[in-house]
């Protein structure tokens, strides 16, 4: 995990960040998941692959809503372990649209 705990000063804050593994473990099956999108500077990575590898010892789909398109730490590795139900509105990525 990158070190960000000098830019986040709150302690309470500071508690609550966890890796992607652990983050990843918070997704339920059928759960709607929205993230920001927008070329490949405002879309989530790492937790997309953790969510990915889970996924692949435990299969199970999410619904993934994104603000705008995204990249292949976040498409193409769920769709790769076909752990994406339904995708909206707007996707560029090869894997997904098929």
């Amino acid at each position: 995990m990158i070190d960000i705990l000098d830019r986040v000063r709150s302690k309470a804050l500071q508690a609550k960040i966890v890796t992607a593994e652990e983050a990843a473990a918070y997704f339920k099956p059928g759960m709607n998941v929205a993230t920001s999108g927008f070329t490949a500077s405002a879309y989530p990575k790492a937790v997309p692959l953790a969510l990915a590898e889970r996924m692949k010892k435990e299969p199970f789909t999410i619904n993934l809503w994104t603000g705008a398109s995204t990249g292949p730490e976040l498409d193409d590795a769920l769709a790769q372990v076909h752990g994406i139900g339904k995708r909206l509105p707007y996707q560029t990525d090869k894997d997904t649209a098929q």
